[in-house]
């Protein structure tokens, strides 16, 4: 079996890690650190998981590199770093160099070019080459021995696997980009032509000079930009194509995974407060060691070991009383969007009848009303709850937010409190974003997109012929799993809306096809059209 050989691209994971949906990270001394625990995390997970035989860091140098002296603009719009960016690469290089794991990075080149040049000399040697990196542009160098690795979710990309999903070769996808551009980069392009036009033009024509050879024969205004742009776009392929001959020195024996220098990173982790690290590498007793302060992100917690309402902060309210109602009802009042769930008595909708709602409008907090429970457990009166939360359900002006939300809408309405103003499904965003997910439940994406474990409703209910239904919970059991509920589809709605957002064409499908067809789809169950 070969060995493998995995090539992380440095700045681009930490700069995804500063920039990660959680509250700031400092340390015992007030350093923030939230960039240095999930990359750390991150490393560590994947030394754990996909156990490398080689692992290498790759780094952007300060200097000019060969891009900027071809074309000044190259980059030229991005913001300078932030404040806060520098101190946590400092500490990233010290842990690393702690693990023993080399950092390479070589002026007038950029990390891009490293990894090529390290994963082109890898797969010569008969090394498998995993590609951590974040950018399209890395699909390039896929080939016999090459892979792009995600180390989010540890999908692995082949030829195979790239050709299914673009129709075009790696080879081929450095022409793809060449017309397509790189806003990010500042890379022209070619005007008009996005990625998915790109694609059918290298897929149609096999090459950048084939495609021009027959430019003429392209009409409109598409094909008047390609023979206008021309230069543009082999000057984007320039900047595009990775230097696999970057003039570094190769020692691969220095690249193997040791074991770390136990003295040095329990100095640096103690005084970054990484309890949960050390802890979990066994380098010291903690007792004394003062943690960080906790960001209550499930995204602060260990990669590869997923957090839970066990091990993460969070404030989930059972409101059982009209005075804990009221105060829920004024501050509910005050919200402009909010996730919302319903526990019920059966999944069917037409037959569940509700036992209580759920709410959650910021990360780790929820709020249970419970409308139905056991003989001797305080619960709110269904009137009541009805009189004076239909308004603000119906009101269209306040964004709902929910998961699989076609079914609450239609509790609800059974309920005579219909929810208006419906804004995002979790479920159906999902989908948008990857059709081929085997499953979007919540727990499935609480799991791969937070690294947290759900409370699974068998723990509530059992399972088999003696399963019991929702209004048999004790509330207050029955408040830490539904709270947990709403808090995670919010949470979740933060994750997949930034996702979105960086697609301007899928969001704008999202919202003016997917999510008013949910509303359809409920008013037609609802009419008994199913």
């Amino acid at each position: 079996m070969a060995k493998k050989l995995y090539i992380i691209d440095g700045h681009a994971h930490i700069y995804a890690a500063y920039y990660a949906r959680m509250r700031p990270l400092t340390s015992p001394a007030g350093e923030p650190i939230k960039a240095t625990y999930i990359f750390t995390t991150a490393i560590l997970g994947l030394i754990k998981n996909q156990k490398p035989d080689m692992l290498v860091v790759a780094m952007d140098s300060k200097a000019p590199t060969f891009r900027t002296k071809i074309y000044p603009e190259y980059k030229a719009h991005r913001p300078p770093m932030p404040d806060e960016m520098p101190q946590q690469i400092e500490r990233i290089e010290q842990i690393l160099e702690a693990m023993n794991v080399p950092v390479l990075r070589l002026d007038g080149f950029e990390a891009d070019d490293i990894i090529g040049t390290l994963a082109v000399k890898a797969a010569e040697k008969g090394i498998d080459a995993y590609i951590c990196a974040k950018d399209k542009d890395m699909f390039q160098l896929i080939g016999k021995h090459i892979y792009y690795f995600n180390m989010k979710d540890g999908q692995v990309i082949d030829r195979d696997t790239l050709l299914a999903k673009y129709k075009v070769a790696p080879e081929q996808f450095i022409d793809v980009l060449a017309l397509a551009g790189d806003s990010s980069d500042n890379i022209p392009g070619v005007p008009l032509i996005g990625e998915m036009t790109a694609v059918q033009l290298i897929k149609d024509y096999g090459s950048l000079d084939n495609l021009y050879e027959h430019a003429e024969k392209i009409k409109g205004k598409r094909g008047e930009n390609l023979r206008k742009f021309k230069e543009k776009a082999y000057l984007s392929k320039k900047l595009v194509t990775i230097d696999c001959s970057a003039p570094i020195e190769l020692d691969f024996d220095s690249m193997a995974v040791k074991e770390p220098d136990k003295a040095k990173l329990e100095k640096i982790l103690t005084e970054l407060g990484f309890t949960r690290l050390l802890t979990q590498l066994g380098l010291t007793s903690v007792s004394d060691v003062q943690p960080a302060t906790a960001a209550t992100s499930t995204v602060a917690q260990d990669f590869g070991k997923p957090a839970s309402v066990k091990t993460v902060g969070h404030d989930y309210q059972l409101i059982d009383t009209q005075e804990k109602f009221d105060s829920f009802l004024t501050d509910l009042k005050k919200q402009k969007l909010f996730a919302i769930d319903t526990e019920t008595t059966s999944i069917f909708a037409c037959r569940a009848e509700l036992v209580g709602i759920s709410f959650s409008w910021k990360d780790r907090t929820g709020f249970y009303l419970p409308v139905k429970a056991q003989l001797g457990l305080k619960y709110l009166d269904m009137a009541v709850v009805r009189r004076k939360l239909a308004p603000i359900l119906a009101d269209e002006k306040v964004k709902k937010i929910g998961q699989n939300i076609k079914y609450d809408m239609l509790v609800m309405q059974n309920a005579r409190m219909p929810i208006k103003g419906v804004y995002f499904d979790t479920m159906v965003a999902s989908y948008c974003l990857d059709p081929q997910r085997g499953r979007h439940s919540m727990d499935k994406m609480a799991a791969d997109f937070l690294n947290y474990e759900c409370i699974p409703i068998s723990a509530l209910i059992g399972k088999g012929k003696n399963q019991l239904t929702f209004d048999m919970v004790d509330t207050a059991a029955a408040c830490e799993y539904a709270a947990e509920d709403a808090d995670i589809t919010f949470q979740l709605y933060n994750y997949l809306n930034s996702r979105l957002e960086k697609q301007p064409a899928l969001k704008k499908l999202f919202e003016e096809v997917e999510m008013p067809l949910v509303s359809v789809l409920a008013a037609m169950e609802s009419n008994g059209v199913s």
